[in-house]
């Protein structure tokens, strides 16, 4: 959650100087535009869907160019995690989508469009603006009619929780119309027809199509052999509805697999994927609201009992819907199923680490109506170990301009290190690894982790110091791998939250008398430390920190961009542990109050203000979510 609380931001605004409109921090996501990948799937037309992976991209314009022509394509504002293909999986960079827009008439049937550069006013350098794309053909005219058809061999084998593909010329892109699919599914016992409304999220190949969930929503928990075909009913701009069924199309339903453990324990931490889980290679990348997917239905049911050193049992799991624990399927390739709440262990973590659960796991399925269907069970032992939460301070070419604002940018790995340094001091005594990622370093380890970038400006464009941007309050530290980097909304927008996340490194100026008159947490002493380097009062660039003067401002800054960076980090962890987001008074010196509550003396830890600290019960809470270092 931001800094301040989002119901005060017009009167604190006010209060503070804060501006409602600033022009040194403005909306443009951070950092500037660069174009990485473009992917197109099959032929383009008017309303073809593309995905860009990249920065500062969205509600910018693409040229898909070839030797003929070009086709323009206007970008989103927001991303829109239902349209992401199989072949942006592994991409870790920011992305967007947008829609084939417009096209010269003379670009004849057929041409080839072989790259993507980027339509903006600011020059860029060539390679940041265009990259080259997979040759797609140019198509024109209206969409032609006739029956969808199941993509596969004369029988296909429907996994829950997979992708299936269709195939036809009558399936409409995005942009192009709207289609009902009716899945009618033929048992030996009975026939039932099921409804999906809505366009279908993406077309499968070269051969225009579509793809369809396979849940138990779709085809029900029944596994086995059916018969399935399928029907579009379609709405375009031009052209009649097509309501043809598919042939018949004999299928296999099963649930997806689960390999038996072998060989000594395995010793598994908060997020790690329990082995076994791990789908198939074969299986296409799904993506639904993100990088993580609950697969409709689909849970992993475990059943054992937790042992100690001597073999005593210290938890029992049997089978039945109420004392059978069910882990979370995710979907990376295929589904996943990981250890992800510390609630899901009989009285905390800390209470079963070094304890092996000896039991077993078996796939869970459940439909509407509530009916259940187990799969057969594998074997599962399993030792837990501490969880580490991992915390990476993402730093790019927008903290070096935020630090410039000070003064400081000369001090960059400097200031960066000591920032890292303070973090981590925040969180002793837990198991809590801050490292420093550079902007092109990807995170890997683990999914306990927080991306928390330093950017020049907050990207909201209201002048914040930090903002958590995830919807909601994370009680007790369910949700993992969370993003606070200037480039992703989760939807704080549609609850009319700020949408971005990070710590804004400009926001802090706000605590300056003189560049900021009549705020309400100005102090003399932000311009006493950072007159002689800041430009915007007046001051020298540092070249080093040999001088009493620049060492002060250096360890000033350092302690208040890893205040904010806690305080963000307080709330993804579900801080504070009270109603609401903050404290609801001034309690002196403690890290999850308000923002108007969080003086610069304290912020900045100047002498005798006693600095910052975690509240007792804010403190009581973290021991309860993460586990403390090893003795």
């Amino acid at each position: 959650m931001i800094s301040w609380r989002p119901w005060l931001l017009f009167s604190v605004g006010v209060v503070l100087g804060l501006p409602l409109v600033c022009g040194g921090c403005g909306a443009e996501a951070e950092p500037a535009p660069w174009l990485r990948a473009v992917h197109v799937v099959g032929d383009v037309r008017l309303g073809t869907p593309v995905i860009v992976v990249g920065d500062g991209l969205r509600g910018l314009q693409l040229r898909l160019e070839g030797p003929a022509g070009a086709v323009t394509v206007a970008l989103s504002s927001r991303p829109d995690p239902g349209m992401l293909p199989d072949v942006v999986a592994a991409i870790t960079a920011s992305w967007t989508h947008g829609h084939v827009t417009s096209a010269p008439a003379a670009l004849p049937t057929g041409a080839a469009l072989t790259r993507a550069c980027l339509v903006h006013p600011i020059a860029l350098d060539a390679d940041r603006r265009c990259v080259p794309i997979a040759t797609v053909s140019w198509r024109s005219g209206p969409l032609t009619d006739g029956p969808p058809r199941l993509v596969g061999a004369s029988t296909v084998i429907l996994t829950h929780g997979r992708l299936a593909g269709l195939a036809g010329a009558t399936i409409p892109l995005p942009g192009e119309g709207t289609a009902t699919l009716e899945v009618e599914v033929r048992r030996a016992s009975h026939t039932s027809t099921v409804r999906r409304s809505g366009v279908l999220p993406w077309p499968v190949s070269g051969d225009r199509g579509g793809r369809v969930l396979v849940t138990p929503a779709l085809l029900g928990t029944q596994l086995g052999a059916a018969d399935v075909r399928l029907r579009l009913q379609r709405a375009v701009q031009a052209g009649a509805d097509s309501t043809a069924w598919s042939a018949w199309q004999p299928v296999h339903i099963v649930l997806p697999p689960l390999a038996a453990q072998t060989g000594s324990d395995v010793t598994l931490e908060r997020g790690q994927p329990v082995p076994g889980t791990q789908s198939s290679a074969s299986w296409p990348v799904v993506w639904r609201g993100g990088p993580r997917l609950v697969v409709d239905g689909l849970g992993l049911g475990v059943v054992g009992q937790w042992r100690d050193g001597q073999g005593a049992v210290a938890a029992e799991w049997v089978a039945g819907a109420d004392t059978e624990r069910t882990l979370p399927v995710r979907g990376t390739r295929g589904a996943v199923a990981v250890l992800a709440s510390t609630a899901w262990f009989v009285g905390g973590w800390d209470a079963h680490v070094s304890r092996s659960l000896v039991g077993e796991m078996r796939w869970v399925l459940v439909a509407p109506g509530d009916a259940v269907v187990h799969g057969p069970p594998v074997a599962l032992h399993a030792r837990l170990r501490h969880t580490v939460q991992r915390v990476a301070v993402r730093v790019s070419a927008s903290t070096r301009a935020g630090l410039a604002r000070y003064g400081l940018a000369n001090l960059n790995d400097t200031l960066v290190e000591r920032v890292r340094a303070l973090v981590q001091g925040h969180f002793l005594p837990w198991s809590v690894d801050v490292r420093v990622l550079a902007e092109t370093q990807p995170f890997i380890d683990g999914s306990e982790r927080v991306t928390i970038a330093l950017l020049d400006r907050d990207p909201n464009g209201i002048g914040l110091l930090g903002n958590d941007p995830s919807v909601g309050k994370d009680s007790g530290n369910h949700r993992l791998d969370e993003r606070l980097d200037g480039t992703v909304d989760f939807g704080g927008h549609a609850v009319g939250q700020p949408a971005y996340g990070g710590v804004f490194l400009s926001g802090f100026l706000l605590l300056s008398p003189t560049l900021n008159p009549g705020g309400l947490l100005v102090d003399p002493a932000f311009d006493l430390i950072f007159s002689p380097f800041s430009p915007s009062l007046g001051g020298a660039p540092a070249t080093d920190a040999a001088g009493t003067a620049a060492a002060a401002a250096l360890e000033a800054l350092a302690q208040l961009v890893a205040g904010t960076v806690s305080h963000e980090l307080g709330h993804t962890l579900g801080l504070a542990a009270a109603d609401g987001y903050h404290h609801s008074h001034d309690n002196p010196g403690w890290r999850m109050d308000a923002g108007t509550a969080r003086p610069f003396s304290e912020r900045a830890n100047l002498p005798g203000s006693g600095g910052e600290i975690w509240g007792p019960v804010d403190s009581a809470y973290l021991h309860t979510i993460l586990p403390r270092d090893a003795d």
